[in-house]
């Protein structure tokens, strides 16, 4: 389960375990692409409380992150995001050991197991249970942590019917074929 401690950050805690750590000002060099306002101000963010802590929080943006830093290995934490399809099963090319989105060389054997139980089965009871599982696993490794999400607007005209949105990649056009203008 999610940890609501989480939520807010604690300095009073966080100096106390860089000081167990014995590390005087840890270095921690936040990467991702350049260009990106939100990213350059959640890194401003994270900085404003971690150097409270007694960390140096380093903005460690790159216009050529993704293709040669990601790659090296050149930061502490990166911040990127990635948006699947509708598909159930589309995050496997993140999260599966052998993805090609698996930027971080991510390995859990269970997570293996459980995309491919959810990629090769038809029943809804077991695909749910696998992306428990592979929820579960993720949180448990802290693969990923969520910082925010995205907020999402969808506007039409009355008269145009089954907009509906999505959370998937495709977003509102996902059903585009389907809108038709209502006759009154």
């Amino acid at each position: 389960a999610y940890p609501k401690e989480m939520d807010e950050p604690n300095i009073e805690k966080a100096k106390e375990l860089v000081e167990k750590s014995g590390v005087s000002t840890p270095t921690v060099r936040l990467g991702y692409q350049a260009g990106n306002q939100r990213r350059t101000e959640t890194v401003a963010l994270i900085k404003s409380s971690c150097d409270q802590a007694g960390f140096d929080v380093q903005d460690a943006n790159s216009p050529v992150f993704f293709k040669e830093v990601m790659p090296a290995g050149d930061y502490d934490a990166a911040l990127y995001a990635w948006a699947g399809s509708g598909q159930k099963a589309s995050g496997a090319n993140i999260y599966q050991s052998d993805g090609a989105q698996n930027q971080q060389s991510y390995n859990n054997p269970e997570v293996d197991a459980a995309w491919d139980k959810l990629a090769t089965s038809l029943d809804e009871n077991e695909q749910l249970e696998q992306v428990k599982t592979i929820e579960k696993l993720l949180w448990e490794d802290f693969q990923a942590i969520p910082l925010y999400a995205h907020p999402g607007l969808v506007g039409h005209k009355a008269d145009v019917a089954n907009v509906r949105d999505t959370a998937a990649q495709s977003g509102a056009l996902w059903n585009v074929e389907q809108w038709v203008r209502v006759q009154e």
